[in-house]
């Protein structure tokens, strides 16, 4: 060997592949990583809490919610203090767990569907799974959801442009007049749910 040819590699460098990352684990991760730093500076918070006078939840409401229980006679002074404290967190956290699908979808606004994701993906929100509705997997490029619009596009026309026979009077609406033309409208936008 020549030395004024440094050997700067000897050893040949094949293509090194690295493992993908996984779309899901890397959910999971940053899903994981919210959690644990929110749940930590949830404990820390309550930890140095000194103040129980000031509440992000208004308590005369969340007496009378726990009022409308007709078993409820009496109500302890801090049993409203330990619910409101109790909602402000399960709020945040489902808030957490929805961002977390917003910055994955790479959006800087929090949707419905977040929170639907949200209840969906975790079995603590199984109570809401009812109560929240799930949204419709979106097409590829909404050619589907473009021709549901497009239908109801025309049959809003129809109704509008009828003489009072159509939907609107079948439904027993006001026979056809500008009320029923907006609960039409109101109703016909939304895609039906699902079965």
């Amino acid at each position: 060997m020549d030395p004024n040819y440094p050997i700067i590699n000897s050893i040949p460098q094949y293509h090194i592949q690295h493992p993908k990352p996984n779309p899901v684990t890397d959910h999971n991760d940053l899903l994981n990583n919210h959690l644990h730093n929110f749940w930590h500076t949830q404990r820390v918070e309550i930890e140095q809490t000194n103040d129980f006078k000031t509440h992000a939840l208004p308590l005369a409401r969340i007496k009378r919610i726990m009022k409308l229980d007709q078993n409820v006679r009496m109500i302890s002074a801090e049993t409203p203090v330990l619910l409101s404290r109790a909602c402000d967190m399960f709020i945040q956290d489902l808030t957490h767990r929805a961002w977390v699908s917003t910055e994955r979808s790479r959006r800087r606004t929090l949707q419905k569907s977040d929170v639907s994701f949200a209840v969906s993906t975790s079995d603590l929100f199984d109570f809401l799974v009812d109560i929240v509705p799930r949204e419709p997997v979106m097409p590829v490029l909404g050619v589907a959801r473009n021709n549901e619009h497009q239908q109801l596009e025309v049959q809003r026309r129809e109704c509008a442009l009828g003489d009072g026979s159509s939907v609107g009077s079948a439904v027993g609406l006001d026979g056809g007049n500008e009320g029923s033309l907006s609960w039409l409208s109101h109703h016909f936008s939304w895609p039906p749910p699902h079965l």
